[in-house]
C-alpha cells in the first residue's frame, strides 16, 4: 500500500446561478407547477402577452405608429377568412386602415406598463403603511386603518374616478392628456393599496409578538432592521399571491376607464380604448373592430387569474 496514496477530491457545493437555477428545479413549487397543465399554460399566455408588449416592434406585422404607412382603402376590412379579407391584416382593419393585430400588441403595452406600474406602486403603499400599523401598533394603526376603512366603502372604480376628475380639473383637458400615464398609475394604485396595508398589517401583527424578534431586541437591534431585516422577508408571501391578483384587477380598471373616456387617449390606445373605438361600429357590421381587443383582454385577465389561483394554493402551507 503507498503511503501517500491519493486522497479522494472533496466535492465542493456549487453556487451561483446554476445552482440557483437547480435549487429551483427542485423546488416543491416548480414541481406542482410542471404537474399542473392549466397554471402552467395560463403562465406561458401571461408570459408571451408580456413578450409581445416589451418588443412590440418584433411581433407586429406593421407599425401601427407610422402614419405614412396607413392605406386608407383597408380602413374597415373584415379578416382574412371572410370575404374581402386580407392576409397582410389577418384580423382585419379598423376605422383608420391599421392592422387590429398589430394595434392590439400595440395597446398591450400601454395596458400591461400601466396595471403593472399601478400594482408595483400600490403594493409600496400598502406593505409600507401595513408595516407601520402592525409594528407600531397605537395612534399609527388607528389612523391607517381608519383611512383604509373609509376607502372600502366606496369601490376601486370610484375612487379611481375621482382622482382622475380632480387631476382633470386642476390639470386641464390639454395638460391631463399629456401626463395621462402617470395620472392613471396613480388612480389605480391609490385604487388598490388597502388589501396590501391589511394583508401585511395582520402578518406584522403574528410576527411581531415571535420569539426572534424579541430576541434581536434583547441584543440590541434597532426597531427599523427588525423591521425590515426580520419581519418583512416573512410577510411576503401573501402579498406577491395578491399582487398577482390585483394585477387582473388593474388591467380590467385600466381598460373600464379608457373605455368610459376617463382613461387614456385615443393618442396613447390601450385595449379600452381600442374598445371603445371598435364599439361604436359594432352593430353596424363591423364586429371585428371591438370583439377582437375585447378577446384580447379576455384571455389575459383569464390567464393571471388562473395562475393567481394556483400561486394561492401552491404557497399555502396548510394545502401542503
Amino acid at each position: 500500500m503507498k503511503g501517500a496514496s491519493a486522497a479522494a477530491p472533496v466535492r465542493r457545493p456549487r453556487t451561483g446561478p446554476v445552482a440557483a437555477l437547480a435549487g429551483a428545479a427542485r423546488s416543491d413549487v416548480v414541481r406542482d407547477l410542471l404537474r399542473s397543465p392549466v397554471a402552467l399554460l395560463s403562465l406561458l399566455v401571461v408570459v408571451l402577452f408580456m413578450v409581445a408588449a416589451a418588443f412590440p416592434g418584433l411581433v407586429a406585422p406593421h407599425d401601427v405608429r407610422d402614419l405614412s404607412s396607413l392605406d386608407f382603402s383597408d380602413a374597415f376590412r373584415p379578416p382574412a377568412w371572410l370575404e374581402g379579407g386580407s392576409w397582410s391584416l389577418p384580423l382585419g382593419g379598423d376605422d383608420q386602415g391599421r392592422d387590429i393585430l398589430s394595434a392590439i400588441i400595440y395597446g398591450l403595452r400601454i395596458s400591461l406598463f400601466v396595471s403593472i406600474a399601478a400594482v408595483a406602486l400600490s403594493l409600496l403603499i400598502g406593505v409600507a403603511l401595513g408595516l407601520l400599523a402592525g409594528f407600531r401598533g397605537g395612534v399609527w394603526d388607528a389612523i391607517i386603518m381608519r383611512v383604509a376603512d373609509v376607502q372600502l366603502t366606496f369601490p376601486a372604480m370610484l375612487v379611481a374616478v375621482l382622482f382622475d376628475g380632480v387631476i382633470r380639473a386642476a390639470l386641464g383637458q390639454g395638460a391631463h392628456a399629456t401626463f395621462a400615464v402617470p395620472v392613471m398609475i396613480l388612480a389605480i394604485a391609490l385604487a388598490g393599496w388597502v388589501q396590501y396595508a391589511r394583508t401585511i398589517r395582520a402578518a406584522t401583527m403574528v410576527e411581531a409578538r415571535a420569539d426572534y424578534v424579541a430576541a434581536a431586541r434583547i441584543i440590541g437591534q434597532s426597531s427599523g432592521f427588525i423591521l425590515f431585516r426580520h419581519i418583512l422577508p416573512n410577510v411576503m408571501t401573501p402579498v406577491f399571491v395578491l399582487a398577482t391578483i390585483q394585477l387582473a384587477v388593474a388591467i380590467i380598471l385600466e381598460a373600464t376607464l379608457s373605455f368610459v373616456g376617463l382613461g387614456l387617449p385615443p393618442t396613447q390606445p390601450s385595449l379600452g380604448t381600442l374598445i371603445r373605438v371598435g364599439n361604436g361600429y359594432l352593430l353596424s357590421g363591423e364586429w371585428w373592430l371591438a370583439i377582437f381587443p375585447g378577446l384580447a383582454l379576455l384571455i389575459l385577465v383569464l390567464a393571471v387569474n388562473l395562475f393567481g389561483d394556483w400561486l394561492r394554493d401552491a404557497l399555502n402551507p396548510r394545502l401542503r
